[in-house]
């Protein structure tokens, strides 16, 4: 293999690495927003939890003051009963204190069935709590850890463009000119191998015979036809 395809190869290597380095330095930030919005979620699920632990009680509150109510209305009953002198009446008042007595039972059953419910909402709130504080730990490990990657990301560029610098410098203009001609558009991979069969490897193409023989021949930087990716042998 020639010396300039040699060298294009290695420049190739740490173009390589920059690309993916660049890459992976694009999907922090999108990272991070996802850490950000798992966050969220959780701390929308506890809101929820404790909006409904709040009704549960609410609920409780209102049956309970239901009853206190009947409960009175029944003690005023049974006062004009005391006071009342046809039975016709006091038939009625009686009547209305068993309806109020079948609405108190029922009352009490419903208040009984309803503080089940605080209760299991009380749990939902603090499983919902535990799983926010549970989340901010990951979130704040994984945000240092972040944090870091940016770091060696962009320290790791840093050192691949000098060795970049130093390693482009060494090549022609012309052979130089052509592969960063070819990787603006291709961004990675603008020297390719070419397979036993005669393939271009970038763009899967069968070369032509004339084509294939310049490769082989390791005389001159040859193009694929179909591509224009610079091929070489191994």
């Amino acid at each position: 293999m020639n010396q300039v395809l040699q060298d294009l190869l290695i420049l190739q290597e740490r173009d390589s690495k920059i690309f993916h380095a660049k890459e992976d330095l694009e999907k922090i930030p999108l990272e991070a927003a996802k850490i950000k919005e798992a966050l969220g979620n959780k701390i929308k699920t506890l809101e929820q939890a404790k909006a409904n632990y709040m009704s549960a009680e609410s609920a409780v509150k209102q049956v309970d003051l239901d009853r206190q109510v009947r409960k009175e209305t029944i003690t005023k009953l049974k006062m004009r009963q005391g006071e009342t002198k046809r039975n016709e009446e006091y038939q009625m008042l009686e009547h209305e204190v068993i309806r109020y007595g079948k609405e108190i039972d029922e009352l009490e059953t419903k208040e009984l069935e309803l503080m089940e419910q605080v209760d299991q909402r009380k749990l939902e709130r603090v499983a919902a709590n535990q799983a926010v504080l549970d989340e901010k730990e990951f979130a704040t490990q994984l945000s240092k850890q972040l944090v870091e990657r940016k770091k060696n990301a962009e320290l790791k560029i840093t050192e691949l463009q000098k060795e970049r610098e130093t390693l482009i410098a060494k090549i022609d203009d012309e052979a130089r000119s052509l592969y960063e001609r070819i990787l603006s558009r291709r961004e990675v991979d603008a020297v390719v191998l070419i397979t036993p069969s005669g393939q271009c490897k970038g763009c899967n193409m069968k070369l032509p015979p004339a084509t294939l023989h310049r490769v082989i021949s390791d005389s001159a930087l040859v193009q694929c036809t179909e591509c224009s990716r610079i091929l070489y042998n191994a």
